[in-house]
């Protein structure tokens, strides 16, 4: 009854609007401004049923508004209870309503036409303002939080922004803030996890995701994350068996793809396939399963079907570097030079700081018998390794 009250007033006045509003269920029918809304929305109700015989289209306009809530405003769980879209189509009525009622109330056209005149001039401003705030996300999420500041999920949403700008210190500060609302979801210490994994502070990622294990609703991605761990550790077998735990929660491409990856290093071509294909079975655009699939062709000679599943690849991922440099490989091992070079410059213009690239480049325009080239490679390659090994400067 409170939100069928508050789509009223955002129906006749459209300020306040939230994208993610935090709006607590009731919990009987007698709390007071619960039994209040009621009362008001039965008056309205009583006006509306009046209306039909006097003014038929002013009860049609607040009936149709009414009756288009009912599906998704009905007050069951575990729906939100509030969302602006659902009164899109309820507004058609609404507008009805006014039209009509303006129309009975202002007889005279010229005092009426000014009335409706400065009423969408009204609605036009704020939808300007409105819209200012959908061009830009962080803007957006950031009028959420001040009007939902007790809401976890504002908070989540701006934090998964702020990581993929890379802005770690942002999105660890709003997660953290989202877990001290709702401390019961995996997914926020997943996420938290997932910042610190890329700071590489591992024993700090591997401990919220350690966090994000214990709730009855876990997430795949906790196993995936956790077994990503195993591995760096050299924990295979406990890495297989997360990842296969992950599919008693839902099976993910990511996890097969995880797992052909590691039957692969460990030389079972046979399963590593099996997990590639049901990788591309559930995600036909997964291109690191198709990278998969192309290394075990390419295991078994057939070069022609792993290049032409890296150009899969390449079609989906145009960066993915990983693609470019085993086609480069290939190539060599098939005598095409000339190709194995246009892979390995294009994986170079990716990432101009790979000098396992160099090297493998120096030595594909070495058999182009172009020396210099390659003995330009060669250098770029030893210089890229030698900063590597010295760490950065400083006192």
């Amino acid at each position: 009854f409170r939100v069928v009250l508050k789509y009223i007033q955002l129906s006749f006045l459209p300020v306040g609007q939230n994208v993610d509003y935090y709006f607590r269920w009731s919990k009987t029918f007698f709390e007071l401004d619960t039994f209040l809304s009621f009362l008001a929305l039965a008056g309205i109700l009583v006006y509306a049923v009046y209306s039909l015989r006097r003014h038929a289209l002013q009860g049609f306009g607040i009936l149709w508004f009414f009756i288009y809530l009912i599906p998704t405003s009905s007050g069951l769980k575990p729906m939100d209870p509030i969302w602006e879209h659902r009164v899109y189509i309820s507004m058609a009525g609404f507008a009805i309503f006014l039209m009509a009622f303006l129309f009975e109330k202002m007889p005279d056209a010229g005092r009426r036409n000014k009335s409706i005149a400065a009423i969408l001039l009204t609605l036009c401003l704020l939808t300007v303002a409105r819209n200012s705030l959908w061009r830009s996300p962080l803007a957006l999420w950031e009028d959420t939080i001040r009007k939902s500041p007790r809401h976890a999920r504002p908070y989540q949403v701006l934090g998964v922004h702020y990581l993929t700008r890379q802005d770690y210190p942002k999105a660890i500060e709003l997660f953290k803030k989202a877990i001290e609302y709702n401390p019961t979801s995996p997914e926020l210490y997943n996420n938290l996890g997932v910042v610190y994994l890329n700071l590489k502070d591992y024993e700090k990622a591997e401990a919220e995701f350690q966090k994000s294990m214990v709730f009855p609703q876990q997430t795949a991605d906790a196993y995936i994350n956790l077994a990503y761990f195993a591995v760096l550790k050299g924990h295979y077998a406990k890495a297989q068996g997360l990842l296969l735990d992950s599919f008693k929660v839902v099976p993910t491409d990511k996890a097969c793809v995880s797992l052909g990856a590691i039957y692969f290093d460990q030389g079972e071509v046979a399963s590593a396939e099996v997990f590639f294909k049901k990788a591309l079975d559930l995600n036909p655009k997964n291109y690191k399963a198709l990278l998969g699939v192309g290394n075990i062709y390419a295991k078994w000679g057939e070069y022609a079907k792993a290049i032409g599943l890296y150009r899969q690849a390449m079609a989906i991922a145009p960066a993915f570097l990983e693609a470019y440099i085993r086609s480069g490989e290939v190539y060599g091992q098939m005598g095409d030079w000339e190709s194995a070079r246009q892979a390995f410059e294009q994986a170079l213009v990716i990432n101009p700081l790979r000098a396992d690239v160099y090297r493998k480049a120096a030595a594909v325009y070495a058999a182009l018998k172009d020396q210099a080239k390659a003995e330009e490679y060669y250098k770029k390659s030893e210089a890229l390794f030698s900063r590597m090994l010295s760490g950065p400067a400083g006192k």
